[in-house]
């Protein structure tokens, strides 16, 4: 339980206040495809672009997936809770 606050409480962190609809629903579909190993890098340029257009720092973000050893999958399914919440 705990790790999943921590994967909620990065996101909300990253989440720009006025396009936080949007912004959670790029990470979501960006984290998903990642974490399903699909193959698609148009896909993937396509939704990071996204996500750096709606004001998230994509490279701050992973820094802190990786420092505090986050996955996709789980930035994926803290999205989806999320998604009820904002």
């Amino acid at each position: 339980m705990e790790k999943e606050a921590e994967v909620k409480e990065l996101i909300k962190k990253h989440l720009p206040a006025d396009r936080a609809k949007e912004g959670l629903f790029y990470l979501k579909e960006y984290s998903n495809l990642i974490a399903s190993n699909i193959n698609s890098e148009d896909e993937k340029i396509i939704l990071r672009n996204s996500l750096i257009n709606t004001g998230i720092n994509i490279r701050e973000f992973q820094k802190e997936m990786v420092r505090l050893k986050i996955s996709y999958s789980e930035v994926y399914h803290g999205c989806l809770e999320l998604e009820t919440e904002i």
